[in-house]
């Protein structure tokens, strides 16, 4: 019998219910966060700038609500968040010149760790580049230069002879 062996293929009208359940909406914006989150994390380079930051706000923090006189102890986060935590420095300005002058430091030590995370985030991927490269084989890596493309190098300096 002709065909006996084969199987039928079913082709689906919606395609979107072919991959599973539908996600809810709520789900999405999650996994972005966790990928955002994850990209922050998983490298060790990433974990210790973390590390540096925490303790950056920690100083700032302890300086502001502790110590008699906080005196540049913004300077700190600031400068280990660049070029994000001066956004951060912006963001709080309007509060410390309000009557809310409690808020001002909370604003800031809110947008300094957001821009450590996305800091952390930025270096999470470039700490993942070199590793994804180390992963390809030899043989699949483009060279350089050819073989049959290598010329002796020539000196600048000397002119050839006519």
């Amino acid at each position: 019998m002709p065909g006996a062996g084969r199987r039928a293929t079913v082709v689906l009208a919606e395609p979107d219910r072919a991959r599973g359940p539908a996600m809810p909406p709520v789900a999405r914006p999650r996994r972005r966060l966790r990928r955002l989150l994850a990209l922050a994390t998983d490298t060790w380079l990433a974990r210790a700038y973390l590390a540096v930051v925490a303790a950056a706000l920690a100083f700032f923090l302890g300086a502001w609500y502790a110590g008699p006189d906080p005196g540049l102890a913004g300077f700190y986060p600031f400068l280990v968040t660049a070029p994000l935590g001066g956004l951060a420095l912006l963001a709080s300005l309007p509060a410390e010149q309000s009557s809310l002058t409690w808020l001002a430091p909370s604003v800031f030590a809110v947008g300094t760790a957001a821009a450590g995370l996305c800091n952390a985030a930025l270096l999470g991927t470039l700490a993942r580049v070199p590793a994804a490269n180390a992963r390809v084989p030899a043989a699949k890596r483009p060279s350089r230069r050819k073989a049959d493309e290598v010329r002796p190098r020539q000196d600048s300096n000397l002119r050839p002879s006519a």
